[in-house]
């Protein structure tokens, strides 16, 4: 019986060892390309919106003029809301957390929001609105 384990188990050992993939141990290690291809990216970059130099509009509020003023910095969130009414593709809403004395836009973090569409001419978003909202 102890004959016919160590038959089995020598067949065994063959048949694995004859199913190893062969390669050729001769490969060059000092293969260098002197030239790397890297395909362009799909992706288009677009800038909607910069802080201190895009500008907002804000409402008459604690008996600030309303007006155009530079939004601030600071962005620690970007959002996006689809328009279900299909007017535009919707509103993107950027968050502040500059906190700066500014009698016009606050002292506080605050908001930014704006609407966008799609030109389809040239497959680029433009801003249709931009508002403020921002927290004293």
């Amino acid at each position: 019986m102890k004959n016919v384990y160590l038959s089995a188990l020598a067949l065994v050992g063959a048949l694995t060892a004859s199913a190893q993939i062969q390669f050729d141990p001769e490969i060059d290690p000092t293969y260098v390309t002197s030239e790397v291809v890297v395909p362009a990216s799909p992706l288009i970059m677009q800038h909607l919106f910069i802080g201190s130099t895009s500008l907002v509009q804000t409402n008459a509020t604690y008996g600030n003029p309303a007006g155009a003023y530079p939004a601030k910095e600071w962005h620690d969130f970007i959002g996006f809301t689809p328009d279900e009414t299909g007017n535009s593709l919707g509103w993107i809403t950027v968050n502040h957390e500059m906190i700066v004395q500014n009698e016009n836009i606050g002292d506080g973090g605050g908001m930014s929001s704006f609407r966008v569409t799609r030109d389809t001419a040239n497959d680029t978003l433009s801003e249709l609105l931009a508002a403020l909202f921002w927290c004293a």
